[in-house]
C-alpha cells in the first residue's frame, strides 16, 4: 500500500505540473488555471491521504514517511535485527537480579522504549523503519556519553516524534547529572570521615565484634553473612552464628543457603575427601529455614548471590553432592526466596549502625547517602 499510494501521488503531483506549464504557456487562461488548481488539490489531498495512512498503519516507527524511501537490502536488514540492543544486550536487563540495576541508565531507557508501541520492540517482525528508529534513538541518547552538553542533533533529521527523542534525552542528561551529584556528595563524605576502613575493630574477630554491638544490625549481619566471596574462617564462623540469631532476616537465611549451595557444594568441590566441616551447621539451618524460624522479612533478597535459585536446583545440587560423596539425610530448602520478593516488615528493625560490609572493602563505615550532611 505504501508503494501505491506513493505512486498515485508522484502521478497526481507529475499531473499537477503539466497543468502549472499549461497553464502558463495559455497565459493562464480560465480553463488552464481551473485545471491546475483542481490538480493541485487532488495531489494535495492525496499526500495527506497518504501521510495519515503511513502514520497510522505504515509502522514508521519514530520516522516521518519519506517520498523516497527505499527498503533495507536482505544483509542490512539481518544485520540490524541481529545487532538491535534489545535483542544483544538491553533484554537482559529484566533478568537481573542485583538491585543496582534498576538505577542503570540502560534499565531506564530500556524501560522507556519498550513503552512505545511505535518501535515495535515485542513483535517478531519488525519493520525497517521501527528499527531505523531504534538505532536514531539510542545514537540520539549517547548512553554511554557523560559529557551531555552537544547532542547530535543531525539524528534528529527525518523525526516524526522529536517529543520522543527530546524527552527521553532529557531523561538520560538528569540521570547523569543526578549520578555526579551523588559521586560529588560521596567524595565530600570521604574527605570529612578520612579513610572509613574499620578492620581494626576485628581485632577479637567477627563474633565478639558484632555481639559487642548495642543490637543486631540486620544489614551489616546480611553482608557479613551473605557475600560469599572469601568468606571462610572467622567470617564463616560469624554466619553461622548470625543465623543462629531469633533477629536474623529471613532473606539473609534464604541468601545464605543459596551461596552454601552454588559456592561450596557445587560440582567443582564435589571431589573433596570427605564432608565440609560445617555441614552439619549447614543442614541445621536449612531445617531451621524450613520450620518458619526465620520470620521476619525486613531486607530484598539477592543482593549478593548473584542469579536467584529454585527449590528445584537447590535440591538438584544437594542430590549430586550426596551421590559424590556418598552422603544421604541432607535436607532440601523449601520456600527459597527470589529477588522479586518484596519485604513485609520494617525496614528500620533492629539497631542501624555505622558499619557495613562488603568484600572488596572489609567492614567499614557506611556511606549515610547523598543527604549524609543533613543526616548529622
Amino acid at each position: 500500500m505504501r508503494t501505491f499510494l506513493t505512486t498515485v501521488f508522484l502521478l497526481a503531483a507529475s499531473f499537477f505540473l503539466l497543468s502549472l506549464v499549461g497553464a502558463v504557456a495559455s497565459g493562464f487562461s480560465t480553463n488552464d488555471t481551473a485545471l491546475a488548481l483542481g490538480a493541485f488539490a487532488f495531489a494535495s489531498a492525496l499526500y495527506t491521504v497518504r501521510h495519515a495512512y503511513l502514520v497510522q498503519f505504515g509502522r514508521l516507527g519514530l520516522l516521518k514517511p519519506k517520498l523516497n524511501w527505499k527498503p533495507m537490502k536482505p544483509d542490512a536488514r539481518a544485520l540490524a535485527v541481529k545487532s538491535s540492543l534489545f535483542v544483544q544486550g538491553m533484554q537482559s536487563i529484566g533478568g537481573r537480579s542485583n538491585k543496582s540495576a534498576t538505577n542503570d541508565v540502560y534499565a531506564l531507557v530500556d524501560k522507556e522504549m519498550r513503552d512505545l508501541n511505535e518501535l515495535g520492540l515485542m513483535r517478531p517482525d519488525r519493520s525497517d523503519d521501527e528499527l531505523r528508529s531504534e538505532k536514531k534513538l539510542l545514537r540520539f541518547l549517547e548512553l554511554g556519553q557523560e559529557d551531555r552538553s552537544s547532542p547530535p542533533t543531525s539524528e534528529l533529521r527525518d523525526v516524526r516524534r522529536k517529543d520522543v527523542f527530546l524527552n527521553l534525552r532529557k531523561r538520560v542528561d538528569v540521570w547523569y547529572a543526578e549520578r555526579a551529584s551523588r559521586a560529588e556528595a560521596f567524595e565530600a563524605w570521604l574527605a570529612e570521615v578520612g579513610d572509613p576502613d574499620q578492620s581494626h575493630l576485628l581485632k577479637d574477630g567477627w563474633i565478639a565484634f558484632l555481639k559487642s554491638l548495642p543490637g543486631p544490625d540486620i544489614r551489616l549481619w546480611h553482608g557479613v553473612a551473605t557475600d560469599f566471596h572469601e568468606l571462610a574462617g572467622d567470617r564463616l564462623d560469624a554466619a553461622f552464628w548470625i543465623l543462629q540469631q531469633d533477629a536474623c532476616d529471613r532473606a539473609t537465611a534464604s541468601d545464605f543457603i543459596v551461596g552454601f549451595l552454588r559456592f561450596r557444594l557445587s560440582e567443582a568441590y564435589a571431589d573433596y575427601s570427605r564432608p565440609d566441616e560445617r555441614l552439619e551447621s549447614f543442614a541445621n539451618v536449612i531445617e531451621a529455614y524450613n520450620s518458619g524460624r526465620f520470620v521476619a522479612l525486613s531486607l530484598q533478597a539477592g543482593e549478593h548471590i548473584g542469579r536467584d535459585m529454585s527449590d528445584g536446583e537447590a535440591k538438584e545440587i544437594l542430590t549430586k553432592y550426596e551421590a559424590a560423596l556418598k552422603l544421604s539425610g541432607l535436607p532440601r530448602p523449601k520456600g527459597l526466596l527470589d529477588s522479586s520478593v518484596p519485604p513485609t516488615h520494617s525496614a528500620n528493625r533492629g539497631y542501624n549502625s555505622p558499619y557495613a560490609f562488603s568484600d572488596d572493602a572489609g567492614l567499614h563505615l557506611a556511606y549515610p547517602g547523598p543527604s549524609w550532611r543533613d543526616a548529622e
